[in-house]
């Protein structure tokens, strides 16, 4: 495995493009039970390494000093020299922009450098084209101190013990659609039995994917599933060298211009009335981090926060779309996704009653599907103070409304 630097910036603020490549015919992407293994022997060959470069990056000493020591915790603070934040993607060709969550608005608009200017603290985002195995890896030899993941990712993070904290939901409701090219013969899903289907393994997709399969009555084995990225699936799929692909918004400029058809989506009613399951993300803190700097954290929650409530507000829309599609997708993509929807319930922060059910249940197929091996222990994994203060020092109070875990309308 090795990283190639894409793209860097200037200074104060750092972008840094990751693209994992494959090395010796092993690869995370198409092997998703080798995770735990090999995240270990990452933290096993580097942790010293890692530690030392903690240590330079953070400017503490071995012994560390613990934030409830009154000045204490102004000296940790200050001695912070920069915030690492990982995120599962990167624009298309390799563009050091994002689009559609709320981390690509907070990147886009430079918010979390403009919060820590004044500090002297730079804020290096590390985009990973290797999706979510790729910052875990990250997480895993300690060179990251927050990052964005989709649900499965967050999820194998949690199984293998990586030690973080939920500190915000990253967003709910990401749809997913099984995409055909446009001169294709098929039109239900029952016709691709047998037939070549490709979905990025040990993504979110996957989850969605197999979720959305079983809810149908399928799983992956009644296809030929194979693993690719999304570029490379799309190619594939206009090319004809597979049936089948597992996709996100994106997939919609192709749909405008007649490439490619939408055979099943997660915006499809069942015939219960329901609908088939969606996407979800979550920011995340090291615990260690959040342990030594918690000042820094509800500074870093509290910009998330106000960026979701100005990428909620339609008055924003037009200049949010325009925003994420610096990464290199037409506006309309965004616009499609998000039709007949709330966006500001899409955005929405809150690890409200809905939102932990919702990962409580991911977990739960996750384990069934055998994506992870083993059962997560949710206890103490989210933490949502950051949040409830964020609001109440941004007048947010009634922006968002909690919802139980059945889905209704709670009181605060």
């Amino acid at each position: 495995m090795q990283d190639q630097t894409l793209w860097r910036a200037d200074q104060p603020a750092r972008v840094i493009a990751v693209e994992m490549t494959e090395s010796g015919g092993s690869c995370l992407r198409s092997r998703v039970w080798l995770w735990p293994a090999l995240i270990f022997a990452v933290v096993g060959l580097f942790q010293s390494a890692c530690q030392r470069q903690e240590s330079r990056n953070h400017g503490t000493s071995a012994q560390g000093t613990h934030p409830d020591g009154g000045g204490d915790a102004q000296k940790t603070a200050a001695s912070v020299k920069v915030i690492r934040i990982g995120y599962p993607g990167v624009g298309i060709g390799g563009r050091p922009y994002l689009g559609g969550t709320v981390a690509a608005t907070v990147h886009g608009r430079r918010a979390l450098e403009e919060e820590f200017a004044r500090d002297g603290i730079e804020v290096s985002w590390s985009l990973n084209k290797g999706a979510g195995p790729a910052v875990n890896e990250l997480f895993a030899s300690r060179q990251l101190d927050f990052a964005y993941l989709g649900d499965l990712p967050a999820i194998v993070g949690r199984s293998i013990q990586l030690e973080t904290k939920v500190i915000a939901a990253g967003g709910r409701g990401a749809n997913l659609y099984l995409a055909v090219n446009g001169r294709s013969p098929y039109r239900r899903l029952e016709e691709l039995r047998g037939k070549r289907v490709a979905v990025f393994k040990g993504t979110a997709l996957q989850l969605q994917a197999a979720r959305m399969l079983e809810t149908f009555g399928y799983s992956e084995s009644d296809f030929k599933t194979i693993t690719m990225d999304q570029a490379a699936g799309l190619a594939a799929l206009i090319n004809g060298d597979i049936d089948a692909l597992w996709t996100q918004f994106p997939i919609f400029e192709y749909v405008e211009k007649g490439e490619v058809r939408i055979l099943a989506s997660s915006k499809d009613r069942l015939a219960n009335g329901t609908r088939p399951a969606t996407a979800f993300g979550v920011f995340l803190v090291t615990t260690e981090f959040e342990r030594q700097h918690p000042e820094l954290v509800q500074r870093v929650v509290t910009t998330v926060v106000r960026e979701a409530a100005w990428s909620g507000d339609e008055s924003h829309q037009a200049e949010l779309y325009k925003l994420w599609a610096r990464a290199g997708y037409p506006e309309i993509v965004f616009s499609k996704e998000h039709e007949g929807e709330s966006l500001a319930s899409r955005v929405s922060p809150l690890l409200d009653a809905e939102f932990v059910d919702d990962v409580r249940v991911a977990a739960e197929v996750s384990l069934k599907l055998s994506l992870i091996r083993k059962p997560i222990n949710l206890e103490g994994w989210f933490e949502g103070k950051y949040v409830t203060q964020a609001i109440k020092d941004l007048k947010l109070e009634h922006y968002w409304k909690p919802h139980d875990a059945a889905g209704l309308a709670a009181d605060r």
